[in-house]
């Protein structure tokens, strides 16, 4: 007879705000690797995304670890592997809109990068995670707004 471990609501609570976590931090990662250059201000936004994450209970050192984790994970899977698991780490519209989010202020903060490459990633993302282009330029907006 095999028994069958449950896992409880707030290790299942747990494990979907890990893969949450995971999810924005790539989605913000896949736009600041998208023209092929990392800028410390595609850095900062990232880190400020996982701060407020966290309520700003996350130490620098542990950001970093993040950012690490995802640029490796980036590099060994390429754009498009992540961006599937991106989708399926922000599981409901909520998580996806701010995942895009994410991914449209870290775009904003690059202003040396390959713009029409960022854009067609931002697109392909958005794309990915459910969002037409009319969405997506609405998200964008909202975001470049708050840049004003």
């Amino acid at each position: 007879m095999r028994v069958r471990q449950r896992k409880s609501r707030q290790q299942k609570q747990v494990e979907a705000q890990g893969a949450a976590l995971v999810g924005m931090v790539d989605a913000a990662m896949i736009i600041a690797c998208a023209d092929g250059e990392l800028s410390q201000d595609e850095v900062n936004v990232v880190g400020e995304v996982i701060d407020g994450f966290f309520d700003g209970n996350v130490s620098r050192n542990e950001i970093n670890e993040m950012l690490n984790l995802s640029l490796n994970t980036l590099e060994e899977q390429g754009l498009e592997a992540r961006m599937q698991a991106v989708a399926a780490n922000l599981q409901s519209d909520e998580l996806r809109q701010l995942g895009l989010m994410a991914a449209a202020a870290v775009a904003l903060a690059d202003q040396e990068g390959d713009e029409d490459e960022e854009d067609d990633v931002y697109y392909d993302l958005a794309s990915v995670l459910g969002f037409s282009e009319a969405e997506a330029d609405e998200i964008w907006d909202e975001v470049a707004s708050q840049y004003e």
